[in-house]
């Protein structure tokens, strides 16, 4: 039988969505077709023939605790079921390793069988940067560069700034020109090289849509609306268009699913937002706009669902929460600063990384209650993983590992 990750599946994958491109590129041909201009600020997100590359691959072998193994974690929720992790810590408390990482990067960390993968690139943009580390004490395993290109970016981007992805036996990487690589995980020997065609404008992730009794959906948000299709096939199997009225926004925070309703995000530079919940199944059997709305929502920082909330912190250091169902706030509370990270949840507690290196920690509930302010003294834009009972967060310089003390 072929390797699930050899050349044949991997071409196909990427025939697939070439066409799944131009489907996006339909919506995204009437928004602008350079986010730098706008001021966006492109940060860890997942390339889309990466994720389809990791959905066809083999299973990994199931794991005593969990991994992290793409942007947000798990299917892109943004959720962990650790517990332990403090929502303090300190130089001398909490911090139980940072390790120094070369060159620049808005990647975000995933992590894997006890190993943390993340991407690179130098200062001139020359050479592009992959590193594997140990998740227990912060030692660089392994670090494959490739040749690399400079290119004009937004002051506040990198050319490092795509997150890759693992299914615990390769690791997935790609460059902002369109060129990827497969990679042994454990030794980081090239497995496959390919490159397809860059579009401009959108940089949410994909995910797969898993309902009781139904196939899976591979859920794709752009320009274009809401689309879900046979991940299999490549056929197109639902859509939903986006009305945005006076001009076409871009998505950048990814999409999200609760109990029935998919939550997404668009906006542009010049402050524009739209946030939609759309309704799967309307009356009619085909998806139908639940609620929406135009303002405070975030634009690059995704959102996260959990219980009966939506909870997010938008560009501009806001934190809030809604009621899923409806869009009815429950509460909202100014942080401060800047924010280009997600936040992730994790043992009931959120953690939002500021770009100031600011961590708030809030307790996720109808009621806010921030835990902790924990400074870490470097700039941050990559979301944090959360694996191994630990937090890693990607700053300007470093790697840090956030867990609770041995004793």
């Amino acid at each position: 039988m072929q390797d699930e990750t050899s050349w044949g599946t991997s071409a196909r994958i990427l025939r697939l969505t070439r066409g799944w491109a131009e489907d996006i590129n339909e919506g995204v041909g009437r928004a602008s077709t350079n986010a730098a201009k706008q001021g966006a600020v492109t940060v860890s997100r997942l390339p889309l023939w990466i994720l389809i590359a990791a959905c066809f691959s083999p299973r990994p072998e199931p794991q005593a605790t969990e991994d992290w193994p793409r942007f947000r974690g798990p299917n892109g929720t943004g959720i962990s079921s650790e517990v332990g992790i403090p929502a303090a810590w300190s130089e001398t408390s909490g911090i139980l390793w940072k390790t120094a990482l070369p060159g620049a990067g808005n990647s975000s960390p995933i992590v894997s069988r006890d190993r943390v993968f993340v991407q690179s690139a130098s200062s001139d943009g020359r050479e592009r940067l992959l590193f594997c580390l140990d998740a227990a004490g912060g030692r660089i395993l392994w670090t494959r560069a490739a040749q690399g290109a400079p290119a004009r970016i937004n002051p506040r981007n990198t050319l490092a700034s795509s997150t890759p992805a693992t299914d615990g036996r390769r690791v997935y990487a790609l460059s902002w020109d369109g060129a990827g690589v497969a990679l042994d995980a454990g030794t980081g020997k090239p497995v496959w090289q390919d490159s397809r065609a860059a579009f401009a404008a959108c940089y949410s992730t994909p995910f797969l849509l898993e309902r009781q009794g139904r196939p899976a959906d591979l859920v794709v948000v752009s320009t274009a609306g809401i689309t879900g299709y046979d991940p299999e096939a490549g056929s197109r199997r639902w859509h939903w268009a986006w009305p945005f009225g006076r001009k076409p926004l871009r998505t950048v925070g990814s999409p999200i699913y609760s109990d029935g309703l998919l939550f997404a995000t668009s906006g542009d530079g010049g402050g524009d937002r739209h946030m939609v919940a759309v309704r799967l199944e309307g009356p009619d059997g085909k998806p139908q706009l639940a609620w929406e709305s135009k303002r405070g929502f975030p634009y690059v920082p995704t959102m996260l669902a959990s219980s009966e909330y939506l909870y997010w912190v938008n560009d501009g250091g806001i934190a809030a929460c809604h009621l899923a169902r409806t869009g009815d706030s429950v509460w909202i509370e100014r942080l401060g600063g800047n924010f280009a990270a997600s936040p992730v949840l994790a043992g009931g507690k959120i953690y939002a990384a500021g770009e100031d290196g600011d961590v708030y920690v809030f307790r996720a509930g109808p009621k806010f209650e921030l835990l902790a302010r924990n400074p870490l003294g470097e700039v941050v834009r990559a979301t944090p993983a959360v694996a191994r009972g630990r937090l890693f967060i990607r700053g300007l310089n470093h790697l840090f590992c956030i867990g609770a003390p041995a004793r």
